[in-house]
């Protein structure tokens, strides 16, 4: 595997590979460098089960525990669109975002080609 192009983050001007390593000081990253990386099925469950709000942001933005949606997301943040290719691709699980203890859940999946693969935010 070639080694990620490093680039500008649009705002900040920092320089980050893509996808993005936990930690690195993307805005609004949750994880830290040593934040554990689930891998199994069973990891992502132990994880739910036992850590706080914040730990399972962080877990969940690192998690590696689906192989075909790890592909898939670094190969977009690899192969980017034309229109963003000069800027570093979050590449990662995006946290979710609002009141912890809300009086409605909604949960949902999606994948983020472009946008929140490519901004890490929602």
């Amino acid at each position: 595997m070639a080694r990620p192009v490093v680039l500008p983050h649009p705002v900040t001007g920092q320089s980050f590979p893509s996808p993005v390593p936990a930690g690195t000081g993307w805005p609004d990253d949750p994880a830290a460098p040593d934040t554990p990386v689930a891998t199994t099925p069973a990891a992502v469950r132990r994880t739910a089960t036992t850590a706080s709000l914040d730990e399972v942001l962080a877990a969940m933005s690192v998690c590696r525990a689906c192989d075909r949606l790890v592909r898939w997301r670094e190969g977009v943040a690899a192969d980017k669109r034309a229109s963003f290719a000069g800027e570093p691709y979050w590449g990662r699980p995006i946290a979710g975002w609002g009141d912890p203890d809300p009086g409605v859940l909604i949960v949902g999946l999606a994948p983020a080609a472009h946008g929140g693969n490519r901004t890490g935010r929602r």
